[in-house]
């Protein structure tokens, strides 16, 4: 005849051992005991390597680091690695186990209190607590005695109904049942009597009363509270000293009853509805408002408010590491999940602790700063990574949800990190600006952008070779390594640095870069407008430079900007053209209009040019060559007396940050002579603020001054292949609310987007795949995907490691009604992964 009690404790650690592989690739097992070895062998399987150093620890290594090699090419696959020995305590001796890489890459067993093999037990039988306790106090019992203690507790009726072994399930299943069993609970029978008893024993909880919902609802109260009143480390205010809650005892299974409800997709929102009841009704967040460590464990969603001001302290002590751990214990929060505006809270407190880290690792380097030539290659090696984490964090703080209950510290802590980053520009620009003072900024010796064409484009075209020409406004040297970094791996990319010609504006920067600029170019002002020419050809508006490439090579040019690229088909280019001039203003148009939209708007520029340059290849040209005309700045939000006052003088040309005319220098601003700082063929004088400040007032988006972000300039040679990209082997799903509806009743709809392989055992894998998002109707953009959690601000794209699961938004546009069809796409292929048919149902 079948027990009804079929579980035992060597199946209860086994399922512990498993959930761990579910959340990592690599599990290192330490057991000194060799008690857990079977358990740790079973788990062997197609997919999970198990290694075993009982016999050596060198072989051992070797086989883990083999199999290590292979877990990110393939995310099904798990290593398991038992160690029969004393898990490693202090720091040295965690430098001196050969095994630790793997343990800090993956996941360890012990990690915790609750992972002792006594709190095992009393986990897996929590109604025999006190039979197991005594065996424990008579010596460590093995197995058997353990399963023989567990056998006396027989719960015929609730193993019946809600089929299911061991005592913990039963309480998870009683508190969050599947629907099905939902309808016999309410019923009631005999099976109340045992569940009554049951969470007595386990819990220490007598429930009264024969209304199953009324007691379910007590339990629930009782979980939750007792998991936060063990977690924090001050004691309970003496309004709620009474409130029902479960010894220290018993700690160990109400953690693990909270964590089964969060974890479990099934159960997260019916965890979420007992929380917000929990809270309300007993005031919690009114209570602790005031309470700055409020423990580990987010039990309920006001502790979120908590977890921020600890991150936040930890940031401003430099602890970067722990800051960052808080930051992704958060995104595994289930209040994360469920909320737009604690999503997007967190994503932007995770880019100013990257801003914050990078700057002091930038100035905790030993810097020469009294040469050009220096100074610019720390810049493209250093500095201008930090200019990519400040776009990044004011791009996320632009999709910054206005509920997000940040307050005071959150704003003064992304203050800080602006004041930071700013401090650190500041400090390498006027290091910049008195080496330019001692040396020049353009001469013969340097990469003058003005010798890009001569360089770069004669060579191919005196050797035919197709080529595409992207003169790309505003493509600033941090947008081209992300541009870089998001190219295919087929494509061979070099990129080069060029001396941006000044003023740093497009007119004096897209005619630096046409032919006979080196020899030729000069520049003029007639009323006010600076105007270039190349000997006495004027080239200051788009059709006389084309008309000037024209006029050399004639027919072999031909020019069509990046929006018509799509449109253009090999019939239209013909055998005779060599050069494909592709021309682009978005970036420039979308700063100089800058407001809440702009930055968000840059990467999705980034992810067209992508898509541009597959366009050029599929066309037939073998090679591109991307440059730019400036960079910019983008200043912090203004405040009284920020504007640099103009020196006096005669001033014939100006802009936010540049003079030129002469006149007398003045505090804030640097006079140059213009043939110093490379200004062509202009004889008088240049001026620009001393520091990183406009002479304009409001202006957030500037150019046309002598900074590094202005005029170190980008030159992208890429080789494509003759082949398109890969295809990737992955399933990308995307869903919203589960796929119950298809109209949407807010501008900000959250959906569900994850990658898996559509074939695990085939081919090689990409440890992140990069998913561009659009929401379009009749051809155009009615949507934009906010900056969140794995949304990459540079190339306006998500990246996700197959396997990996994300909430996403939308922005809609608010003019917008009607059907619409949100797309997940590659974004230099455009091959099409999912796509969803959805129409607004706003309430007006």
């Amino acid at each position: 005849m079948r027990s009804w009690n079929t579980m035992k404790i060597e199946q209860y650690i086994k399922t512990e051992f498993e959930k761990r592989l579910e959340h990592s690739s690599c599990l290192v097992i330490y057991d000194p005991e060799h008690r857990y070895s079977k358990i740790v062998h079973s788990l062997a399987s197609k997919t999970t390597k198990v290694v075993d150093a009982s016999n050596s620890m060198i072989l051992a290594r070797e086989e883990a680091l083999g199999a290590w090699v292979h877990l990110s090419e393939n995310p099904e696959l798990r290593l398991v690695i038992y160690l029969p020995w004393e898990k490693p305590k202090t720091l040295l001796a965690k430098r001196n186990d050969p095994f630790a890489p793997f343990f800090l890459g993956g996941a360890v067993f012990p990690d915790k209190d609750a992972d002792t093999y006594r709190e095992l037990c009393l986990q897996a039988f929590p109604a025999q607590g006190q039979a197991i306790a005594k065996l424990f106090e008579a010596g460590v019992p093995s197995f058997a005695a353990v399963n023989s203690l567990a056998g006396g507790a027989v719960w015929p009726h609730l193993r019946a109904l809600l089929g299911v072994e061991s005592e913990r399930e039963m309480i998870l299943a009683l508190l969050a049942p599947p629907a099905g069993i939902a309808a016999q609970l309410e019923q009631g029978g005999s099976w109340i009597e045992e569940a009554r008893r049951l969470i007595s024993t386990t819990l220490g909880l007598e429930l009264h009363g024969s209304d199953w919902h009324a007691m379910q609802e007590t339990l629930g109260r009782y979980i939750l509270f007792s998991e936060f009143a063990l977690d924090i480390p001050c004691s309970l205010p003496a309004t709620l000293s009474e409130v029902p809650h479960a010894e220290s005892d018993r700690r160990s299974l109400i953690y693990a009853i909270c964590e089964s409800l969060r974890d479990s997709h099934s159960t997260r929102a019916r965890y979420r509805e007992l929380a917000e009841k929990v809270d309300i009704s007993l005031g919690l967040s009114e209570k602790f408002s005031e309470t700055d460590d409020l423990g580990q464990r987010e039990t309920f969603m006001f502790q979120n408010k908590s977890r921020l001001k600890a991150c936040v302290s930890f940031a401003k002590s430099s602890n970067f590491d722990a800051a960052k751990k808080i930051c992704d214990a958060e995104e595994q929060s289930i209040w994360f999940e469920s909320s737009d505006a604690i999503r997007s809270l967190w994503t932007c407190v995770r880019a100013a602790v990257t801003l914050l880290e990078g700057i002091a690792a930038f100035e905790s380097q030993v810097q020469d700063r009294t040469r050009v030539a220096g100074i610019v290659s720390l810049y493209i090696d250093s500095f201008s990574s930090l200019d990519a984490a400040y776009c990044d964090l004011e791009a996320f703080l632009a999709d910054l949800e206005p509920d997000n209950n940040g307050g005071e510290v959150f704003q003064e802590f992304v203050d800080s990190a602006r004041t930071a980053y700013f401090r650190a520009a500041e400090s390498l620009h006027r290091s910049f600006i008195q080496a330019v003072e001692h040396e020049s900024w353009i001469n013969s010796a340097r990469n003058d952008q003005a010798a890009v064409f001569r360089n770069k484009i004669v060579p191919l075209l005196e050797k035919r070779e197709k080529t595409a020409f992207f003169m790309i406004d505003a493509l600033r040297w941090d947008l081209a390594k992300e541009l870089r970094q998001s190219l295919p791996a087929a494509y061979r990319v070099t990129i080069d640095m060029a001396y941006g010609r000044l003023p740093s504006i497009t007119m004096v920067g897209m005619a630096s870069l046409l032919p006979d600029a080196d020899s030729k170019l000069s520049i003029s002002i007639e009323e006010g407008t600076v105007v270039p020419r190349i000997g006495s050809v004027r080239v200051a508006s788009v059709q006389e430079r084309i008309a000037h490439l024209k006029s050399i090579y004639g027919d072999r040019v031909k020019a069509v900007s990046m929006s018509e690229l799509e449109q253009v088909r090999k019939a239209d280019i013909g055998d005779a053209v060599d050069l494909l001039v592709v021309r682009s203003t978005e970036i420039d148009a979308a700063g100089e209009s800058l407001g809440k939209e702009a930055l968000p708007m840059l990467s999705l520029l980034l992810r067209n040019l992508l898509r541009a340059l597959e366009r050029s290849r599929k066309l037939g040209f073998a090679k591109a060559v991307i440059v730019t005309d400036h960079g910019f700045l983008l200043l912090p939000a203004p405040k009284a007396g920020d504007a640099i006052t103009k020196p006096e003088g005669a001033w014939e040309a100006a802009g936010p940050r540049y003079l030129l005319g002469e006149g007398i220098e003045s505090t804030g601003v640097k006079l140059f002579d213009a043939s110093l700082v490379g200004v062509p063929g202009y004889a008088k004088q240049f001026a620009t603020p001393a520091g990183l400040g406009s002479f304009i007032f409001g202006a957030r988006y500037v150019h046309g001054g002598l900074s590094l972000q202005e005029c170190v300039l980008p030159v992208l040679t890429i080789d494509f292949p003759n082949q398109p990209p890969k295809k990737h082997e992955v399933g990308v799903s995307l869903s919203y609310k589960g796929g119950m509806t298809t109209k949407i009743t807010t501008m900000r709809p959250s959906f569900d987007l994850s990658v898996s392989h559509t074939d695990p055992f085939k081919g090689e894998y990409e440890p992140e795949i990069a998913i561009a998002i659009a929401a379009r109707a009749g051809g155009k953009e009615v949507g934009r995907a906010q900056a969140s959690a794995g949304y990459d601000p540079g190339s306006g794209c998500f990246r996700l490691k197959p396997g990996k699961s994300i909430k996403i938004t939308l922005a809609m546009s608010e003019e917008y009604r009607g059907s619409f069809t949100v797309s997940a796409f590659d974004p230099v292929t455009h091959e099409l992964y999912a796509k969803l048919d959805l129409e607004t149902d706003y309430t007006e």
